[in-house]
This record gives C-alpha cells, structure tokens and sequence, in this order.
C-alpha cells in the first residue's frame, strides 16, 4: 500500500505569473534537480501525466517550455528539492494561477517519534515563507496525509 501526502495551496491574487512564482520558489532554496535531472510534464501532456526528464543544464530550455504551457492554459509541473537535501515533491501549478499542488513523495520528511506522518510544516515554512515574502497573499492551506 502507497503512502500519500501533500499539501494544496490556494492564493487569492497575484501579480506574478506562474513561471515568476517558480523562480520565486528557485530563488529561495528550492532546486529543479530531482537526483542529477530536471522531472518535469511536457508541452501537450494533457493531464497524462507523463512525467519527462532532461539533464540540469537543459533548464533554459524548460523554462521556454513551461511559458509555453502556462501561455496555453496548461497545467505546469516540475520535481523540486530543497537546497543540500534530496526531499522534495511534485510541484503542480494549475492554469488558473491561484492552485498550487505538492505531492510530497521524494525522500517524504517524517514527523519526529511520530513514524509515518509526514512533518508538513518544514514543507510549509519552506514554500509559503518566499511566496508571503513577495507578498502573495496567501488564501488556503490544505495538508493530507493517509496511508
């Protein structure tokens, strides 16, 4: 049986685009290497979910990519990991720009002598912190956890 976690974000407005709120993310401890490459979902993937990788240095590129998505009402996703760790998460950027969605399923940070829940809050203080710092106004935050 899988473990999921997560967390889904709702913003209630902003200025910035979805490819800004990436950088954001990438200019405040979140790298786009998921174990030597970029993970990310293609141009026309359609919710298939057909998850592609292209090596660190193609990350130019990939953003050409993901303003192509976003330029067509696509959802954007792309595999973060936190600075000088492995752990980290499908990140999904919805088309609406107000929806952010983590799966929180690489090297998932557990809860301390609590096995097997996962500790939310360091993936909270690590992604709301640089959006609330550009002052996106945050709307709601939703955390699962199920076995």
């Amino acid at each position: 049986m899988s473990h999921a976690a997560g967390i889904n974000i709702t913003i209630s407005s902003s200025t910035k685009s979805i490819v800004d709120l990436v950088e954001v993310l990438l200019h405040n401890g979140w790298l786009v290497n998921d174990h030597g490459h970029i993970s990310y979902l293609p141009l026309g993937d359609e919710d298939a979910f057909n998850w592609q990788h292209a090596a660190v240095e193609s990350w130019p590129k990939i953003v050409e990519t993901l303003k192509q998505k976003e330029k067509i009402h696509e959802l954007i996703g792309l595999v973060m990991t936190w600075k000088g760790t492995d752990i980290g998460g499908e990140f999904l950027f919805f088309p609406d720009g107000k929806r952010l969605a983590v799966g929180l399923s690489v090297n998932r940070r557990m809860l301390k002598h609590c096995a097997d829940f996962t500790d939310h809050s360091w993936y909270l203080a690590r992604i709301l912190a640089p959006l609330l710092k550009e002052c996106i106004v945050i709307e709601s935050v939703q955390c699962y956890d199920s076995a």
